[in-house]
């Protein structure tokens, strides 16, 4: 019962209220330390697991495990109000009634759609007549219908101590929801398939509607429900519309489909890249919201299935890669989405230059071979080199194929030579005339190298697998060999002036010397690993990324003395790089953050 004033005010008033703060919403401010933002914040929410609208659909609200509550203006994108409601985890689903004024989810400190449900209506937390359970509440705020994993299916009013109506289901839904008559729920739940492929690409999802009467029973209405024999892929949601269409989601899919006949008939279809178990429909404006990748919300045009927001200032999903370009101040991220997706940027100014989408599935690998030009990596190994004109415009010059795919790549910080791995093979490449040229293979002894690393000057190369080897560059010779215990993949970064490979091993980080193999120095962190290192330009210093706390250190290169611990992300962070001895930092949100020297 301690939500905070500005919770009461944000989320549970009129819609005249909430209008006024919409016109003056807060800019996001950068965490502390940080110089610039790469990419825009809006409709993100870290653990997002449950979205519903509000007025009129004007409004946006998100839970996540992270148990905050979030209020999003969804004709600006801005954030309106972000407060955590006392409690354990939110683990969803999430709904409101149509004005705010009621807010219904689960809690559960063991995951899963059902939990113990709570309703709050205008900033208090009212009692619930059910203990373990998904909830959902009707869009005028009076009724509420939980469902429990023993398939039991309960309806009260709002704010009532006992159960009004009670009914059996044949299974445990996966969700219901109210139509937006308020009286009509939208019950959906996962079967076999008559060939018993459970958990495949085939299942039976079904949709069953039932009605709350003014006596307080349930009745079927038939007329709404899903064929029995719709066959679809393994996850997926139907949420209702209106007596003629409804929004329906599959592992791989999202769809609007009309019911005119016997059969429905789909409008449109369109790819998403994440199962989801919710999705919010709203018919005032037209709109449809839904989780997309590493936890941004995608607001979707309900006629045509075209995004709302394309978010032309942040990847559609995580940055993963990262690479800079000092000589020409730009900066080169890679994302998750599946379709081979990089963005080109600014770092002086922060703008977006350009975005592509290559189609050529994940990549592993960004590397700058000149001020203006830089390789791409994808897991199924195409190699492909591009160039930023004057103007922003990116132009592919040249490809290749890898049988077998690429794993890892690295390069010089001058580019003029840079390597990418798989398995056995360990590729070594340069760019001549605007060309991909293969200089020769690095003859490794391991069979699963899946790590390699390159000096600034070019000289010597690290691959690891169980073990690390180094070799010089471009003859191939090894210098060395040593083990590296407690991980099968492990960052690694040569010092400035290629005497020492910095190697992350479990229990801490190790000094090389990359010609002897010798230990130089030691850093023992109990349980710690890392997943990423960078060296800043002047080699100066070493940023980390911890895989156990998700923490960046900033320590001094030759001792490892830690000098600063960069805080406050927006999300995870997935890589890490220097530009101008600023430290940079790739996060989950589709953003990247250039912190204070």
């Amino acid at each position: 019962m301690l939500l905070s004033a500005v919770a009461a005010t944000a989320l549970f008033v009129g819609s005249l209220a909430v209008s006024l703060v919409a016109q003056n919403a807060p800019e996001l401010e950068l965490p502390v330390g940080a110089i610039r933002r790469l990419g825009s914040l809006d409709l993100f929410h870290e653990g997002i697991n449950g979205v519903a609208f509000t007025h009129g659909g004007t409004r946006l609200v998100t839970t996540g495990a992270d148990g905050r509550v979030k209020v999003w203006d969804t004709q600006t994108a801005g954030r309106l109000d972000d407060f955590a409601p006392p409690g354990a985890r939110i683990t969803g689903p999430l709904s409101a009634s149509a004005d705010g004024s009621v807010l219904a989810f689960s809690r559960s400190h063991g995951g899963g759609a059902t939990g113990a449900p709570e309703i709050w209506r205008d900033g208090e937390r009212l009692r619930c007549p059910v203990d373990e359970a998904g909830i959902a509440v009707s869009a005028d705020g009076t009724w509420a219908v939980t469902w429990s994993r023993d398939c039991e299916l309960s309806g009260f009013v709002v704010g009532s101590d006992e159960v009004a109506v009670r009914t059996t289901l044949e299974r445990v839904p996966t969700a219901v929801a109210f139509t937006p008559d308020a009286r009509t729920i939208e019950v959906v739940y996962r079967v076999k398939s008559p060939e018993g492929l459970w958990g495949r690409r085939l299942q039976v999802r079904n949709a069953r509607t039932l009605r709350i009467l003014d006596d307080g029973t349930f009745v079927p209405t038939p007329r709404f429900d899903a064929p029995d024999d719709a066959f679809s892929e393994a996850h997926g949601t139907r949420v209702r519309v209106d007596e003629q269409r409804a929004v329906q989601v599959f592992s791989g899919a999202l769809s609007l489909l009309t019911f005119e006949g016997d059969d429905p008939r789909e409008v449109w279809r369109t790819d998403i890249a994440r199962w989801m178990s919710q999705v919010a429909v709203s018919v005032d404006a037209g709109l449809i919201a839904h989780p997309g990748l590493s936890d941004s919300i995608t607001l979707l045009d309900l006629a045509q299935g075209t995004p709302i927001f394309p978010m032309p200032g942040r990847h559609p999903g995580s940055v993963r890669h990262v690479a800079v370009s000092t000589e020409s101040g730009l900066i080169v991220t890679a994302g998750d989405s599946g379709l081979g997706a990089f963005a080109v940027w600014h770092a002086e100014s922060g703008e977006l230059i350009t975005f592509v989408e290559t189609g050529d599935f994940e990549i592993v690998g960004i590397a700058f071979v000149s001020a203006r030009s830089f390789v791409i990596a994808s897991r199924v190994g195409t190699l492909s080199l591009w160039h930023i004109d004057e103007t922003g415009g990116v132009l592919r010059l040249d490809g290749v194929d890898n049988p077998g795919g690429i794993d890892d790549m690295t390069s010089s910080s001058g580019g003029e030579f840079f390597a990418t791995c798989r398995d056995d093979r360990v590729l070594l490449w340069s760019v001549v005339d605007d060309r991909l040229v293969e200089r020769g293979a690095i003859p490794t002894r391991s069979r699963y190298v899946r790590n390699i690393a390159m000096s600034p000057d070019a000289t010597r190369l690290a691959a690891h697998a169980r073990d690390a080897e180094v070799f010089s560059v471009p003859d191939g010779e090894l210098l060395t060999t040593f083990d590296v215990p407690g991980r099968l993949i492990n960052p690694m970064a040569f010092t400035s002036d290629a005497a020492h490979v910095i190697v992350s091993e479990f229990g801490g980080l190790r000094w090389r010397d990359a010609t002897t193999g010798s230990e130089r120095r030691r850093i023992a962190q109990h349980h710690e690993v890392y997943r990423a290192m960078a060296v800043s330009d002047d080699g100066v210093l070493l940023s980390t990324l911890s895989d156990v706390s998700g923490s960046v250190t900033i320590r001094d290169a030759a001792t490892g003395e830690v000098l600063r611990e960069l805080s406050g992300f927006e999300g995870d962070v997935r890589d890490v790089a220097w530009w101008n001895g600023h430290p940079v930092t790739a996060m989950s949100s589709g953003t990247v953050l250039i912190w204070d020297r």
